[in-house]
């Protein structure tokens, strides 16, 4: 009785709409493996700008503007995904290691944008935190966890991953003294210096808008940095 009091009180009332039909299982599992393709070529364009490999990079920026979208992904992620290959196109474009990096730096952030507007957040595995100690292996393997932290901070996006990683990096950077010590090669310490001071700035006055560029300023130094140390010319 009472669930038919409840039922003719309510006859009148607007009629909320139907959520909306889950996709299938089956359609779902095409587009999530087309994303899954889609960071692992990005960490691979990541992986070459960083370690100054400039024909592995533009390579790679070549794959995401020449991949086709994938079929039945929501229209705000198309949209996303024509920003992506935008930046892309300019990675392809690019003359040099630097404008390679600024370019990664756009891709990163428009992965974390098209991921925030469909509300998903894919949770990049983080590295073991670097062990703390003096000497060269334990100061580059601090920079590469907090590049890949960068480099999550903007893809998931996260904003604690982002501060942490700015934290290590903010640390006092490599002296002259360290440099002839460890046998760096004339020139790292600039480097060096450079990823510490922008970490540092950034720390002090974090602004989510220039988070791609801050990250493009900084892998540009450690690819240039990189080349040198292989001997290879600057790019």
């Amino acid at each position: 009785m009472i669930w038919l009091i409840t039922l003719s009180a309510c006859a009148n009332k607007p009629v909320p709409p139907e959520p909306p039909t889950p996709a299938p299982a089956a359609a779902v599992a095409p587009i999530q493996a087309h994303m899954a393709e889609h960071l692992s070529r990005a960490t691979a364009i990541r992986d070459a700008v960083v370690w100054g490999d400039f024909d592995g990079a533009r390579a790679g920026f070549q794959w995401v503007v020449d991949h086709e979208d994938a079929a039945g992904l929501p229209a705000l992620g198309n949209n996303w995904l024509g920003a992506l290959r935008d930046s892309a196109t300019a990675g392809v474009a690019a003359e040099s290691l630097s404008a390679q990096a600024v370019a990664l730096g756009e891709l990163a952030n428009t992965c974390g944008g098209c991921h925030q507007t469909l509300s998903t957040r894919p949770l990049l595995p983080e590295l073991p935190s670097p062990a703390p100690g003096a000497g060269l292996h334990p100061h580059m393997a601090r920079h590469h966890w907090a590049n890949d932290r960068m480099w999550a901070a903007l893809v998931e996006p996260s904003a604690a991953a982002w501060e942490r990683s700015l934290r290590v990096l903010s640390d006092d950077g490599l002296s002259a003294a360290q440099r002839a010590e460890w046998g760096l090669h004339d020139g790292a310490e600039v480097r060096d210096q450079a990823v510490h001071r922008l970490a540092h700035a950034a720390l002090a006055d974090d602004n989510p808008d220039t988070r791609a560029d801050l990250y493009g300023q900084i892998v540009a130094e450690c690819a240039a940095c990189h080349r040198a140390a292989r001997g290879e010319p600057p790019r």
